[in-house]
């Protein structure tokens, strides 16, 4: 409960970020206790579904690179995504997967991804400078 209060505060700067939790067993009282002391907490479903199948869900933000990683910090994401099914530890698979649906659940893949043209200063990716910051 305090991890979870110290990360809504730490990354919501000057108000409390919204927590997705799994519900599941006793996380959803966790999830009345976090709302309870004034912190935004929803909880997510998980529909009968297993974790491989929720990955396979969200996969293909990745495999159309919709979805970028820092060069930094999410080493053992990483290391879960691709160990799924052998890594010991799957718990970052489950927030991965219940985060990047959360995001894509109302936007649809581009059929053609625009070009960038890097020879112009003024144009930039979306995400540029993102693989570089520290999380």
């Amino acid at each position: 409960m305090k991890r979870a209060k110290e990360i809504s505060n730490r990354l919501g700067q000057d108000r409390k970020t919204l927590l997705y939790i799994e519900e599941v067993a006793y996380q959803k009282s966790f999830i009345d206790a976090l709302k309870n002391d004034g912190y935004p907490a929803r909880g997510m479903p998980t529909l009968g579904t297993n974790k491989e199948s929720r990955l396979k869900t969200v996969s293909q933000y990745l495999e159309n690179g919709q979805v970028f990683f820092p060069h930094r910090g999410t080493e053992t994401l990483i290391s879960q995504l691709l160990g799924f099914g052998a890594e010991r530890h799957d718990d970052l698979v489950d927030a991965f997967t219940i985060i990047v649906g959360e995001l894509f659940k109302n936007v649809r893949p581009p059929t053609r991804w625009p070009k960038n043209d890097y020879n112009n200063p003024e144009s930039k990716p979306i995400f540029d400078g993102i693989l570089d910051m520290d999380f």
